[in-house]
């Protein structure tokens, strides 16, 4: 009898570590929370193009096995399960919304880990300080200060993820645009980034939603460019160019875009060709409005928000 209840007892302990070695690995799932960091609302419609990677080659690089363009939802979730358990995310997503832009903070003042604030951070180089006086004067009705490079203000910490030490944790904080155009521009990134390794796999890359994503790109850093802040602009020769590059998108064929504007708009034209070292007129409030409102007349979109 104790023979047969120890065989028993064998047998059912390799019937269990059977079936525990036979589950499956779960899948990795890729998922972000767009959070608005003034409000702590969800943030709808944001768009994420980010990539999936499979086994490392014999070279030891990661394939690319699936690209995806995904939006958030009304709670301002994107989940996205792999379909393999070897499969991890390759880094740093592309993140778009019209007229927002990734919050950059630190815990406390110096990234001190327990801290009941977080510091948020917009960079202007000390070598453009004074060059945006309406912009400048806008960070300061926000609460910013000039700290040598920064302008920064201190945020209720509440729940907010520490973003050096907790990479795993969904939330990603977003603010209304607050930083100069050409950091602004930075941020858009390409959202069509699509694998092309063989057998990969895209979803949400049709050529109509980049076509989408480019519009809606196109549209923001025009109205950008359009609002009163930049009244008093003098600007960086960059900020200009990429801007009115970006904003001609609206308006047909690139080509034909740019005769268009050196026709009817000389005097953006000569602000969006000139060459870095060159020095070239002030660019004024009756040089910005001319634009926004031929902007307005040739691509029938609302410019003034």
């Amino acid at each position: 009898m104790k023979i047969m209840s120890l065989l028993l007892l064998i047998l059912a302990t390799l019937s269990c570590t059977s079936s525990q070695s036979a589950q499956p690995n779960p899948l990795p799932v890729a998922q972000w929370r767009f959070i608005d960091a003034d409000t702590r609302k969800p943030i709808e419609g944001v768009w994420v193009n980010f990539a999936w990677n499979g086994k490392p080659t014999e070279r030891g690089l990661s394939t690319c096995v699936r690209g995806v363009l995904a939006r958030s939802d009304k709670d301002g979730w994107v989940r996205h399960t792999a379909r393999e358990p070897f499969w991890h995310l390759a880094p740093s997503p592309n993140v778009f919304k019209p007229g927002y832009q990734v919050l950059k903070y630190v815990m406390g003042e110096h990234g001190e880990p327990f801290s009941t604030f977080v510091t948020e951070k917009i960079y202007e180089d000390r070598n453009v300080f004074g060059r945006y006086p309406a912009w400048e004067s806008n960070l300061k009705a926000l609460g910013f200060n000039w700290n040598d490079h920064y302008w920064t203000r201190r945020m209720v910490r509440g729940d907010m993820r520490d973003n050096i030490r907790e990479l795993k944790r969904p939330e990603f904080y977003m603010v209304p645009y607050r930083s100069l155009p050409a950091e602004i521009e930075q941020e858009f990134g390409f959202l069509g980034h699509q694998c092309v390794d063989e057998k990969a796999e895209n979803i949400g890359l049709s050529d109509s939603e980049i076509r989408l994503t480019d519009r809606e790109r196109a549209i923001a850093s025009t109205r950008y460019l359009c609002r009163s802040e930049w009244d008093t602009l003098k600007p960086l020769t960059k900020d200009v160019q990429e801007l009115t590059k970006r904003a001609l998108w609206l308006v047909g064929d690139r080509d034909e875009a740019w005769k268009m504007l050196e026709r009817e708009q000389p005097s953006m034209y000569e602000h969006a060709t000139v060459n870095l070292g060159m020095k070239f007129p002030v660019y004024t409030k009756a040089m910005r409005l001319a634009f926004c409102d031929w902007m307005e007349k040739k691509s029938g979109i609302k410019m003034y928000e």
